[in-house]
């Protein structure tokens, strides 16, 4: 099972930014030699109302050629045109199938049906092929210059993303020279907006979309299943041999008859591929039904930077059926060709004698144990992983927000599109609403509540030197109303909030967090001291701005999972520049009783505006985990599976050594050994077994750790691969699995009968 990005492209992308500014992207788009085409395009919500019914639907606002560029067109109606992306044009739209399917019963007369997108009259004019919701989850697009209309230089709030396809004749190399070299020349001819663009990238269009994470989580699955395929082996191997062992007698007369040891070899290897064979056909129908079911599951993730887009599939292909049939192959090699061989040159006139038993069947059996060790070996690092990824998740769960009664807020997104009035009427209206004990307006994203809330804004401090731009730091700038604090029940640390009449004269207050506070002042206080933000579109200084209060660190659970330093935040009196705020209330009762009051109180403000990603803390939290929950789950069955096949293999061994030993067995047992000493000696047996794979497979879990350090530490929050009780663990669940193995064979050999197994020699 594999990801595949349909038609893979090239993304292109500025540096330290994500993002292009539209006056570079229109300059570059002109002088560039490597693509043979390029689009732009962002990614929201914005609101959407059809038959009075309003809501918040992710849009895809793109470049008319951006569909061309993906080779993509619409299942039902149009494309865009270069007419439909112009300012001034008649607002279109295409659609999603899974939106049409659902809100226009897939009826062909959507085309030219109009509905409001943004406040807009928008004509819909095709629907887009199943399964296509480029970039992530898109529901409905709208061109790109009729939407967002070409600004000076400077002036650009916003930035792109770009793809585009680049020339048969050019490689990826060749594309990131030209592209620095322009990226070089704006900087120096445009230093007041281009000075800090020192770099500029072009990468692999899966690799911008899928995400690094994401990546990392692939790999480290096919490498559970590559080692859970060869623990699978070992036990087909293992079941072979006491195959081989039961038809010794059988395949010695054959020899004996003329039969060639070849000709043995060739038999058993058949029956072996005519086994994977039908297993095969029976993993591939399972394999496909298995990547529908992972598919909706993973790309249904909240973390949408972090999930894969939903035009990715999972699915078998030629690629993947080929690799199936060649691990199949190997697979049949590896279980069949061992006792294959060791069947072929066993000793004929000792078979005869011995009736399968004797030095073929000791040295079957030592095999075999040993197989059962490495069984154990390879366990070791798949249960610890599968241990690891469920501590990490639990914790993640239980994270501590900050903040006091977290689970009892609610929160809402909305675009503010309106008159600049309305942002604080929003607030007023809620705080007349019944039901709401405390109400603030933030700028954080919901989900950054119990994220990260990184931002890249540069900052200076009054009386610190830096000698270049570069050099001076970065911060996260939230705006907040008053009351914000105590509405997420935060209190502060050293100073005091805004008052209502800071933020109304917009007085150049600032709180920041205690990572900003001891960061620039170390042990000397931060109330009085000034800074000022440098603007991310113009790298002009703003206003210095006085701190007023310190706040604790709070909503860090992103920064601890990647292991980052907590991110310096000011929060500034809210203003009516942005584009879109958070709500966050609180009431007397749980969250989710709220959700109507609040709907209503907004739907008087904004009643064409809809909010959106309205959920609980805990329930932003719990979205945010879905990816993780996914992942630990498919680990989780990696290592049941694992143990299953461990204990099963245990199992098989010690029962193939309990019945070619039954002679041992009866003639201890005639000498006066008791059940408990024959019972003893099986588990003692199955224990040195268990003692030798544990100490080798936790060394190689240990080694995994050290080694690739760096990509696991990623998906793990306040637990490291190291993590002694994880490994206890490992140790704990494969001893009781050692002992239910043994348990069947050590009562089967106490209950031999001394004078019937001394009849059968």
């Amino acid at each position: 099972m594999t990801v595949k990005l349909r038609d893979p492209k090239t993304a292109v992308r500025w540096a330290p930014n994500s993002n292009i500014k539209g006056s570079d992207y229109r300059e570059f788009a002109e002088q560039q030699q490597s693509f043979t085409q390029l689009a732009a395009y962002m990614t929201g919500n914005q609101p959407v109302m059809v038959d009075n019914l309003r809501r918040s639907l992710t849009t895809g606002t793109i470049e008319h050629q951006l569909f061309d560029v993906l080779k993509v067109q619409p299942l039902v109606g149009r494309n865009f045109t270069a007419d439909d992306d112009r300012p001034g044009a008649e607002p279109v739209a295409l659609i999603s199938f899974a939106w049409w399917q659902a809100d226009f019963g897939a009826s062909s007369e959507v085309v030219g049906r109009v509905i409001s997108v943004d406040d807009r009259a928008t004509t819909i004019i095709g629907v887009m092929p199943s399964g296509f919701e480029f970039p992530r989850g898109e529901q409905i697009w709208v061109p790109l210059h009729a939407a967002m209309p070409d600004r000076p230089r400077g002036r650009e709030p916003w930035g792109y993303s770009v793809i585009g396809r680049l020339k048969l004749d050019k490689t990826r190399a060749q594309a990131v020279a030209e592209f620095q070299t322009v990226a070089a020349k704006f900087a120096s001819a445009y230093p007041k907006t281009n000075g800090h663009l020192t770099r500029a990238e072009v990468v692999p269009l899966s690799t911008d979309l899928v995400g690094p994470k994401y990546r990392r989580t692939l790999l480290l699955m096919f490498a559970a299943v590559i080692l859970l395929l060869v623990v699978a082996c070992i036990n087909v191997m293992n079941l072979q041999f006491a195959r081989a062992v039961r038809r010794a007698h059988e395949f010695s007369v054959r020899v004996a008859l003329g039969a060639t040891r070849g000709r043995l070899a060739r038999q058993l290897l058949t029956e072996s591929a005519l086994l994977a064979m039908l297993g095969g056909m029976l993993g591939i129908v399972l394999s496909h039904w298995c990547s529908q079911l992972l598919h909706g599951v993973v790309t249904s993730s909240a973390r949408w930077s972090e999930a894969p887009p939903n035009w990715t599939t999972l699915d078998m292909d030629f690629k993947v059926l080929a690799f199936t049939v060649g691990i199949t192959g190997l697979s049949v090699l590896l279980s069949g060709w061992l006792p294959a061989w060791l069947a072929a040159r066993a000793d004929v006139g000792g078979a005869l004698k011995a009736g399968g038993r004797g030095a073929t069947s000791s040295k079957v059996n030592r095999m075999m144990r040993v197989f059962v060790v490495a069984q154990i070996a390879i366990t070791c690092p798949l249960l610890s992983s599968s241990l690891l990824l469920t501590r990490s998740l639990l914790n993640q769960q239980s994270f501590d927000f900050g903040f006091q009664e977290a689970p009892a807020l609610l929160t809402g997104r909305f675009n503010r599109r309106s008159a600049p009035q309305k942002v604080e009427k929003v607030l007023s209206t809620l705080w007349s609403a019944p039901g709401f004990t405390h109400v603030a307006l933030t700028t954080r994203h919901p989900s950054m509540l119990s994220g990260d809330p990184r931002g890249w804004q540069s900052y200076e401090v009054e009386n610190h030197t830096y000698p270049k731009d570069s050099d001076r730091p970065q911060v996260t700038v939230e705006a907040i109303s008053d009351g914000y604090f105590a509405t997420i029940g935060l209190g502060l640390l050293q100073g005091r909030d805004f008052t209502a009449s800071e933020i109304s004269n917009g007085s150049p207050v600032a709180v920041v967090n205690r990572e900003f506070a001891e960061r620039n002042f170390g042990n000397e206080s931060a109330i009085g001291r000034r800074y000022r933000i440098f603007s991310s579109v113009n790298n002009e200084p703003g206003e210095w701005r006085t701190i007023v209060g310190v706040v604790p660190v709070f909503g860090e659970r992103a920064a601890k999972a990647a292991d980052q330093v907590p991110v310096g935040v000011v929060f500034e009196p809210l203003t009516e520049r942005a584009s879109a705020y958070t709500v966050v209330v609180r009431g007397d009762s749980a969250p989710e009783s709220l959700i109507a009051p609040l709907n209503g109180a907004f739907a008087r403000v904004y009643p064409d505006s809809p909010l959106f990603m309205m959920n609980s803390v805990r329930g932003h939290l719990h979205a945010d985990l879905r990816e993780t929950r996914t992942t630990t789950r498919l680990f989780l069955a990696f290592g049941a599976v694992a143990v299953l096949l461990v204990t099963v293999g245990l199992y098989g061994v010690t029962a193939f050594s309990v019945r070619h030993r039954a002679q041992e067995f009866g003639v201890r047992l005639a000498l006066g050994a008791t059940t408990r000493d024959i019972m003893g000696q099986v588990w003692r047996e199955g224990g040195a077994q268990l003692a030798i794979g544990l100490t080798i497979g936790t060394a190689l879990a240990l080694v995994i750790g050290v080694v690739g350090f760096s990509q696991i530490s990623g998906l793990l929050y306040e637990i490291t691969p190291f993590d002694p009780l994880t490994h206890a663990a490992v140790g704990v669940l494969l001893a009781f699995a050692m002992v239910v193995a043994c348990a069947i064979p050590a009562i089967r050999a106490a209950r031999v009968d001394p004078m019937v197994a001394l009849r059968c020699e």
